[in-house]
């Protein structure tokens, strides 16, 4: 299974509101937990789609809401989901306050023309 939802910080659900906290423990490889090449091509194409969403200011982002794929089942579902006012990500007291000033240590990298728009170090 796969899974797949758009972050708009400040205003949609963020990952805390989802999870709340980062697992304790490190997650599996994806050889361990038996990642299927199909799987991450569907979901890379769907994130690709949102992202032509966005910068084309055309609707149905996948905001506030989760894209579940299965592909051994073929099933498709969307689940619905609200940002938490107690949030330690994007709530009332979270790192990304009210305020609309970021987090200490929060910083965009910016693309530079011809990078391909990865970051130094990728």
């Amino acid at each position: 299974r796969g899974q797949l939802l758009t972050i708009l910080p400040r205003r949609s659900t963020c990952l805390r509101c989802l999870f709340g906290a980062p697992p304790e423990t490190d997650a599996p490889t994806c050889q361990e937990a038996g990642i299927l090449g199909p799987l991450v091509m569907e979901i890379g194409w769907l994130a690709a789609m949102e992202l032509i969403k966005l910068k084309g200011n055309i609707p149905g982002l996948l905001t506030d809401r989760m894209l579940t794929v299965d592909l051994a089942t073929g099933m498709r579902r969307h689940v619905p989901l609200a940002r938490q006012r107690e949030c330690r990500g994007c709530g009332i007291n979270g790192i990304i306050n009210s305020n609309g000033s970021d987090p200490p240590g929060f910083r965009i990298i910016e693309r530079k023309k011809g990078s391909g728009g990865l970051p130094p170090g990728c």
